[in-house]
C-alpha cells in the first residue's frame, strides 16, 4: 500500500473584511474569485481561481495595511493553511463579458513581482481565533 505524506500545516496572517458575524471575505477580491472566510472553517480558491494569498509574519501584514490598503474594516487573523505548489495567484472577472451569457473573458495572474513582501500561497486557509489588535503580538 502507498503510504501518503502527512499534510503540514503553517502559520501565517489572512487578512480579511467583515461580510456579516462571523463572516469575512478576502481583503482584495470581492466578486468572483473572492473567498468567504469563517474563523475554524476551511477556505478554498473557487474553481478557475486559486491559490489563496497569506502573510507569513505579522509584521509584513501591518505594514501592507499601512502602506497599501489603509482601511478601517480589515481585519488582521491569524491563521493555518497549507502551502500551494502554485506560486502565482489569479482571478476571472465574471463582469468582463462579450457574449451575454457571463463568461469570463479576463484573467489577471499576480505573482512574487507584484505581491507584496511576505505573501505565501495556500491551497488551504482556516483562519483562527479573534481579530489581531494593532498593537496586539502573535
Amino acid at each position: 500500500m502507498k503510504k501518503t505524506k502527512p499534510i503540514k500545516w503553517k502559520k501565517g496572517f489572512k487578512l480579511v473584511r467583515p461580510i456579516k458575524d462571523p463572516k469575512f471575505y478576502s481583503s482584495i477580491f470581492q466578486f468572483r474569485g473572492g473567498v468567504i472566510y469563517v474563523p475554524g472553517a476551511p477556505a478554498r480558491p473557487q474553481i478557475g481561481c486559486g491559490p489563496l494569498a497569506v502573510f507569513k509574519t505579522l509584521r509584513l501584514a501591518k505594514l501592507f495595511i499601512k502602506s497599501v490598503m489603509p482601511f478601517d474594516d480589515i481585519k488582521i487573523f491569524n491563521c493555518r493553511y497549507i502551502p500551494a505548489q502554485r506560486r502565482k495567484l489569479w482571478v476571472t472577472h465574471d463582469f468582463q463579458s462579450n457574449n451575454g451569457k457571463g463568461t469570463p473573458i479576463l484573467k489577471h495572474h499576480y505573482s512574487y513581482g507584484y505581491l507584496p513582501v511576505g505573501t505565501d500561497f495556500a491551497k488551504c486557509v482556516i483562519i483562527q481565533g479573534k481579530e489581531i489588535n494593532e498593537g496586539e503580538k502573535p
